[in-house]
């Protein structure tokens, strides 16, 4: 059965446009992600200056973070600038995450746009080149996913230093006796940690249950059952 003229004409209108708003996308996406990674240099910058400047003991007293002698931190600044570069890093994530999946979401409209017209029926697209069935990350479209992989390898080491910084604390001051200040101040960070971490999973898990509620209401849709023969 021969096409519609009025079809080609509409199929080669949608792959025009659809070739234009990738280069915009593109162009916009990649504003976001200088923006993200100038941030992340930026808080990963002070962490690593204080840890590269500190020292490792923690301070005699709450109002002597910094040791004007010795030109050095204390860990005090330390485990602070690291509880900050973490809730940078959060914060971070949360963006891509956002970002990432409100674009896979998207993919689903503009997939059903083009199956209404046949799009498809192209060798341009390859076979998973759909919105469907993707898992962890790989919801996350784009180099937001990347993004979030860096964040976390990240947050991995820099969390493997302050360790190493409190261990060498441990290693030559084990014959003093901990100052009740600096236990109360090691684990009110961890804690923080862990809400932090919590909170970061608990909105990925909401934005993946959002897409997993889209795709559910487009694999309803007719032109999934034929396209897909499910």
């Amino acid at each position: 059965m021969e096409v519609p003229q009025e079809q080609k004409e509409m199929k080669t209108k949608i792959m025009s446009q659809l070739h234009e708003q990738y280069a915009i996308n593109n162009n916009a996406n990649l504003s976001s992600i200088i923006a993200l990674v100038v941030a992340l240099i930026v808080a990963i910058g002070y962490y690593g200056y204080v840890f590269i400047k500190s020292r490792s003991s923690f301070a005699d007293d709450l109002g002597s973070f910094y040791n004007h002698d010795s030109d050095l931190f204390t860990l005090d600044a330390l485990l602070f600038t690291y509880l900050s570069s973490c809730v940078v890093l959060a914060i971070l994530c949360r963006l891509c995450i956002y970002q990432g999946v409100a674009q896979r979401k998207e993919q689903f409209i503009i997939d059903a746009i083009r199956s209404q017209y046949n799009a498809w029926d192209t060798d341009i697209f390859p076979e998973d080149y759909h919105p469907y069935d993707k898992k962890g990350l790989k919801i996350v479209q784009g180099l937001y996913g990347e993004l979030i992989q860096i964040y976390r390898g990240i947050f991995v080491l820099i969390t493997v230093f302050t360790l190493y910084k409190l261990l060498i604390n441990v290693i030559t001051h084990s014959h003093c006796v901990c100052s009740c200040f600096a236990l109360v101040e090691f684990f009110t960070v961890i804690l923080l940690i862990i809400i932090i971490l919590c909170c970061t999973y608990r909105y990925y898990d909401k934005q993946i249950e959002s897409y997993d509620k889209r795709q559910n209401e487009f694999k309803n849709k007719e032109y999934y059952k034929k396209r897909f023969g499910k």
